[in-house]
């Protein structure tokens, strides 16, 4: 995840291109299949945290999550919630909204989703709303989870988010960071 950065992620086609770590000579014959796309994490947060705690600690969690491809995404305050919408569904990728209404997962729960987006070869969204919250137009489209019953700022929930997709991907590594 680039810490920070503000603007929509590329969706160019090479955005979702995969370049294979076996590399052969000119004219020499390739016993590999070329690799497959794969499916990218991105997560939408609308408007720059402004708590200096709270942006430590997601400058942090995006930085580790960048190594596993995943992006973070800072829509400018000034954008308004339905354009904040439609900017993440211009995509076409999975959308996933943080929500308080939304289902509660585990980190287990959440490793098997980040998995699945891999190897679905279809990108995965996940919004962090507006201060007002999604629309239900919105909400009724999309699927909906929740990080607590507890109401918390967007930025909390931004950084707890992006620990949670750490420890998502570092289960599915097999890592010690996630002690069950």
């Amino acid at each position: 995840m680039t810490p920070l950065s503000e603007g929509p992620p590329s969706h160019g086609s090479q955005s979702n291109q995969r370049v294979s770590s076996i590399h052969r000579s000119e004219g020499q014959k390739s016993y590999f299949s070329p690799p497959l796309a794969m499916g990218r994490v991105l997560v939408h947060i609308h408007g720059k945290p402004k708590g200096r705690g709270t942006r430590i600690i997601i400058d942090d969690y995006a930085g580790r999550n960048a190594s596993a491809g995943m992006e973070l995404i800072v829509h400018k305050d000034k954008t308004s919630p339905p354009d904040y919408e439609a900017k993440i569904e211009s995509g076409g990728a999975n959308i996933i909204l943080l929500d308080e209404s939304g289902t509660m997962v585990t980190s287990v729960e959440l490793a098997e989703i980040i998995s699945e987006t891999s190897l679905s070869g279809r990108n995965t969204i996940f919004a962090v709303g507006p201060a007002d919250g999604f629309s239900d137009e919105m909400k009724i489209k999309n699927k909906k989870i929740s990080i607590s019953r507890m109401t918390l700022t967007h930025e909390m929930a931004t950084a707890i988010l992006l620990e949670q997709l750490y420890r998502a991907s570092e289960i599915n590594k097999g890592t010690q960071y996630h002690r069950s």
